[in-house]
């Protein structure tokens, strides 16, 4: 896998990432064939929250497999959330001074990587351990929960 994010989506992306951690301790993050998953599961699994990242807010997406691709073949690498935080904490700066992050999977050293250039040619790497996960079975559907919102035109 390997991802570049230009330097204009590198703040929704972070926010993204601040938003799932509230949610959950771990942020799993997805590759399929032409969008990047990236969820997070609170510890009861009451919640459940994820963001769908297309090919095209990449500048590069490549999701690593071999073509072709089976349909229960996606892999799935769960990364604790203090630790995404950390690549992505100044958000407001971040926009201003970063030409492009590129996210790899390093699978032998069992890490993904953030790398992150400036534009003073300065490249800060974050070697984040994942681990291997299973899939999130979610047992309720969506069509059986109505949702309502009634409210008083005063």
């Amino acid at each position: 896998m390997k991802c570049v994010i230009p330097a204009l989506n590198i703040k929704v992306f972070g926010k993204a990432i601040q938003s799932l951690a509230k949610i959950g301790d771990e942020i799993s993050i997805e590759p399929t064939l032409d969008e990047l998953l990236v969820k997070a599961v609170n510890s009861t699994k009451s919640c459940m929250a994820y963001y769908c990242f297309k090919s095209r807010f990449f500048h590069h997406y490549d999701d690593g497999s071999p073509r072709p691709v089976e349909q229960n073949s996606t892999p799935r690498y769960r990364l604790s959330a203090k630790c995404c935080l950390n690549v992505f904490k100044s958000l407001n700066s971040m926009d201003k001074l970063v030409e492009h992050c590129v996210i790899k999977l390093n699978e032998s050293g069992s890490r993904i990587v953030f790398s992150v250039h400036c534009k003073q040619g300065i490249v800060k790497v974050y070697n984040l351990t994942y681990m291997e996960e299973d899939p999130l079975i979610c047992t309720l559907s969506k069509g059986s929960c109505a949702n309502m919102v009634k409210a008083n035109h005063r």
